[in-house]
């Protein structure tokens, strides 16, 4: 998976939020695939919603925790 295959609520989520998206922008492309897979290994729907707003209010924190 490459970074440009973002999960497209992310994609909604941190076009949204400016701190977010000026943090992700400047990641390399290591971390934001393992962001990418994390909101990817989601088993439903809510679970996405929720691993999405767990990394926007992360990211708009400089906070890459929610990996590890």
């Amino acid at each position: 998976m490459s970074a440009k295959e973002i999960p497209i609520g992310l994609i909604m989520s941190i076009a949204q939020n400016e701190n977010a998206f000026k943090y992700y922008a400047n990641l390399d492309d290591f971390t934001k695939n393992k962001i990418n897979s994390y909101v990817q290994s989601s088993v439903t729907g809510d679970d996405a919603k929720k691993r999405i707003e767990t990394v926007i209010s992360n990211l708009e924190k400089s906070n890459l925790n929610f990996l590890n």
